[in-house]
């Protein structure tokens, strides 16, 4: 799973530093060596409307307006996905 976030300062001020170390933590506790967590340069959303502001791609799927709650239940539902059912 490949979490990307936005790293513009718009984004880091509405939430997306508190995103990464949540996400840190999660793969660190997990040891979920298949959670790629990435950063990227602004492109541009919350010029267009900042109410769009923190931006995060899970696997392609742009989450505009982010919060903690719906990044991490999506990343749970792809960790979810990736064991195999006798060890959930």
């Amino acid at each position: 799973m490949k979490v990307t976030l936005c790293m513009g300062s718009n984004c880091v001020m509405m939430g997306n530093m508190s995103i990464q170390t949540q996400l840190e933590d999660l793969k660190e506790s997990l040891e979920w060596d298949s959670l790629e967590i990435e950063f990227q340069q602004c492109q541009g959303q919350c010029k267009i409307d900042e109410a769009t502001s923190p931006v995060v791609m899970i696997n392609g799927e742009e989450i505009l307006s982010a919060t903690s709650e719906v990044v991490m239940e999506k990343v749970m539902e792809g960790y979810r996905g990736e064991i195999p059912e006798s060890q959930n």
